[in-house]
């Protein structure tokens, strides 16, 4: 790949990853905690957060997911601004990671239900 495509899709990443962080942020002021108040029963530092919330850093899913439960709340609402790209390569990377049987039997699940 070369360097030209390599840098507008890191560019478009980080557009699409900086309303995670935007969100993250929103839902810390909504609880009025400090970055230190939610994360003080985290394996997440204050530190890190803040790297988070700024959009330096983009958490790990387990990050994520325990940031969404210190904060209160769902871990797809602090998707809601990210575009769909994002989410279809966010769903394809986990996948990936599964059995192919199982990602088959996923994929038929989801086309099931969405003809409901």
């Amino acid at each position: 790949m070369n360097k030209s495509i390599n840098n507008q899709e890191k560019k478009r990443d980080q557009l699409n990853l900086s309303g995670v962080c935007v969100q993250i942020g929103k839902a810390r002021n909504r609880t009025r905690k400090s970055k230190q108040e939610v994360t003080v029963d985290s394996t997440v530092s204050p530190q890190l957060f803040s790297k988070f919330e700024n959009g330096e850093n983009l958490p790990s899913l387990s990050n994520f997911v325990e940031i969404a439960k210190q904060l209160d709340v769902p871990a797809d609402a602090l998707l809601q601004d990210c575009h769909k790209d994002f989410i279809i390569n966010a769903i394809d990377w986990y996948l990936s990671r599964i059995d192919v049987t199982e990602a088959n039997d996923v994929m038929m699940a989801v086309s099931e239900a969405g003809r409901k």
